[in-house]
């Protein structure tokens, strides 16, 4: 059965043009992909304009208001609902795919197929191969080995922390000076279950609020969440906790000199994972070179060599 194409009111775009430009039995293979089946019955929904969004409740005689409740601007359609919108796109970049700018363009069907299948591609790289690999978009990766800031410049490492059985969730952030020396080290925890993103968040902006209350001048913060840092680097506003607490992070950079925020692999960022493991049971601690667990007086020594 084939099923008429419906397109949208305000980008007027078959939104599911993509299953017939190849193949007559592209909704056999839409109901055959390897997804949960509730994925694949939303995407069904969506692509043959079953899902009561306001547009489509008013083609029913449903009296509504047409405007996008997240945005307020456009229309509440299929396709604004899903990739227009910026709530949506918001969602788009927290969850590692990044939706291309022509894809909320697009006038023509080809560019539509085109666009969709590059995102098809990056979810590919995101869930099936290294995740680092999407992000560095062509750039090199964070490093693997944890290196010695230039003269004059503070090097700051943050890690977060979930402890599951407690309850609790806890971060660290270690200053080290040009010869690798342990200048100071922090770590905290708070009650309470949150998300691993939002752990480490927090964790860098105490590390923020920290450099500030010490009035350093030239600091490199580094920290193994590439979604922390990425979202901290960009100018996207996401409405979510997340989002609030990546706002926190650039207003308190926007309010320091020479300080930046850059991702390191986890093998470059022992001393603060170190930290923030043990900040369960240590927790609000400072720790010097005199005081400091040889543990974490270990890695620092490693790390300098």
């Amino acid at each position: 059965m084939r099923f008429k194409p419906h397109y949208t009111a305000h980008y007027k775009i078959p939104i599911f043009i993509w299953l017939f430009l190849d193949e007559e039995n592209s909704w056999k293979k839409l109901w055959q992909l390897a997804v949960p089946p509730k994925v694949r019955h939303f995407l069904w929904r969506a692509c043959s304009g079953c899902l009561p969004t306001k547009l489509q409740l008013q083609t029913k005689h449903v009296n509504v208001d047409l405007l996008c409740p997240f945005c307020s601007r456009d229309q509440e359609s299929i396709f604004h609902v899903l990739l227009g919108c910026s709530f949506a796109r918001s969602c788009w970049f927290f969850s590692g795919v990044v939706v291309p700018a022509s894809l909320n363009k697009s006038r023509n069907a080809k560019e539509v197929v085109k666009s969709a299948r590059l995102v098809l591609d990056q979810w590919k790289v995101v869930n099936l191969e290294s995740p680092n690999a999407y992000f560095a978009t062509g750039a090199a990766l964070g490093s693997k080995l944890w290196r010695k800031p230039d003269q004059s410049t503070i090097k700051v490492n943050v890690d977060g922390a979930i402890f599951e059985d407690q309850q609790k969730f806890g971060f660290g952030y270690i200053a080290r000076d040009c010869f690798g020396a342990l200048i100071e080290a922090v770590s905290g925890s708070r009650t309470g279950y949150v998300l691993p993103e939002i752990a480490e968040i927090i964790g860098i902006k105490e590390a923020l609020s920290w450099i500030k209350n010490k009035g350093w001048g030239k600091v490199v913060v580094e920290s193994d969440s590439l979604v922390a840092v990425q979202a901290i680097q960009s100018s996207i506003h996401m409405p979510s906790q997340f989002g609030l607490l990546v706002e926190d992070c650039r207003l308190i950079l926007n309010s320091l000199n020479n300080v930046q925020v850059s991702f390191v692999n986890r093998s470059a960022n022992k001393a603060a994972h170190s930290i923030a493991r043990g900040s369960c049971f240590s927790s609000d601690r400072i720790y010097l070179e005199s005081n400091a667990p040889s543990s974490l007086r270990n890695i620092v020594i490693a790390d300098a060599i």
